[in-house]
């Protein structure tokens, strides 16, 4: 995978601060020496004093290994003030000692502890996946990831558990290879439970050729042009996007307003209707609005907004563009049958062409979502892996899971009682 270019959407990262004011706080214990390379582990309880050390996270995001929007600055701190409440949360932190160079950051990751796995009571560290969390890849530096995945083993082996969780992480990638590789010098056991593919974004020659790719059946192209010819029926259709240095309060407001009109705020699942989901919200998009990293199209009849969607851009890039995630997309019922939000989404991929901005965008969509992959027909695979934290019970629990996941497999079939037993069909 790749990533970042600009347009005329795009906007130049925010400049990290001077380091001035109060000292960071030194690393707390040696780390492994990796290739010559001696590192530092930091635990950071709750996140607190993150602040403190913004300059070195914004540089870590933006070399970072394999992007994650969702562990930058941006997204994260907001998180931990304002979704956290339960879980017992730690960042780990890895630094890097390059002799007569100050102390480098090069890996970061918020950890979550909990008690039990699959029905073992053993203890337990997992990456932090609040509700809003769609990838759990940490920030590696890619300059010194071998470094900064030793640091994190290393971590968890410090950490007083059983087993480490690397869930809902990129996988096929750079960071599954590093990971491995650290694992193996580190005798770790490594062993992926679980996998799927979700939708994602990549440039074509232009629109059209991506379209066709999605959608090879002529019929269904020919519908999005129904859909949207009769929607023009109804009035005045425009795409609007939030233009670089615009005040991004009212589509704030708006966006948040559109998914509580819908069936999520008769639920109470909109983030309009939770409070703490709606602060983490608003300041997570302003933040990244500050720092060019917040995109946000609307489609609009008659100057009211139809469908949205919000997207945010990760620092970091892959070289040939930006690293998009595809955060939420809201539409009015009202407008049901014209499916604003498949129109929103089609006319999303044509902006991402005309732009040419994103490398590529995760869809952070559930896998065979009806929906996004009509129109994206890239995958990107997303993996759990499990790795013990040196203890040999941990590594026998690695070592046995494809013994597990069978015996879950044959619990879940027994439970489920034959096939001539199951209820009638519901008819369609």
């Amino acid at each position: 995978m790749k990533p970042p270019a600009s347009t005329s959407l795009a906007r130049e990262p925010r400049r990290a601060p001077p380091r001035t004011g109060e000292p960071r706080r030194a690393p707390t214990r040696p780390g492994p020496i990796v290739d010559g390379l001696p590192t530092s582990l930091e635990v950071r309880e709750g996140g607190s004093g993150l602040d403190r050390l913004l300059p070195d996270w914004e540089e870590l995001a933006a070399r970072s290994l394999e992007p994650n929007v969702f562990y930058e600055a941006p997204l994260l701190r907001p998180a931990l003030r304002h979704l956290a409440e339960g879980a017992t949360l730690e960042v780990w932190l890895v630094w890097a000692h390059r002799e007569g160079d100050p102390p480098r950051l090069c890996a970061l990751l918020p950890v979550e502890r909990r008690r039990g796995y699959r029905g073992l009571p053993v203890a337990i560290a997992a990456p932090w996946k609040h509700v809003h969390c769609f990838l759990c890849t940490p920030l590696l530096d890619r300059e010194l990831a071998d470094a900064g995945a030793a640091g994190l083993l290393a971590h968890a082996a410090e950490a007083g558990v059983a087993l480490f969780e690397w869930r809902a992480v990129g996988a096929r990638g750079q960071f599954q290879a590093v990971l491995e590789r650290a694992a193996q010098r580190a005798g770790r056991a490594l062993r992926a439970t679980e996998g799927h593919e979700r939708a994602l974004f990549l440039p074509a020659r232009d629109a059209e050729a991506h379209l066709r790719a999605a959608q090879p059946r002529h019929h269904r192209r020919k519908e999005l042009r129904r859909l949207m010819r009769r929607l023009r029926e109804q009035g005045e259709v425009a795409l609007h996007a939030l233009a670089p240095g615009e005040d991004p309060a009212p589509w704030i407001r708006d966006f948040l307003a559109l998914e509580a009109s819908g069936w999520k705020g008769g639920t109470g699942t909109a983030i309009a209707r939770r409070p703490e989901e709606r602060a983490w919200f608003e300041t997570a998009a302003r933040e990244c609005a500050e720092a060019g990293q917040l995109r946000m199209l609307a489609l609009e009849l008659d100057g009211r907004p139809v469908a949205m969607k919000c997207n945010f851009l990760a620092r970091g890039s892959g070289g040939a563009g930006r690293c998009g995630f595809a955060f939420k997309i809201a539409h009015d019922e009202a407008f049901a049958r014209f499916s604003p939000g498949l129109l929103l989404e089609h006319e999303h991929g044509v902006h991402l062409h005309e732009e040419g901005e994103v490398a590529w965008m995760d869809s952070c969509a559930q896998p065979g979502h009806p929906m996004i992959e009509r129109l994206w027909p890239d995958r990107r695979a997303i993996a759990t892996l499990l790795s013990d934290a040196g203890s040999l019970r941990g590594r026998g629990i690695v070592a046995a899971q494809p013994l597990l996941r069978g015996l879950l497999r044959a619990l879940r079939g027994r439970r489920a009682g034959p096939p001539d037993s199951a209820p009638p069909e519901e008819p369609q």
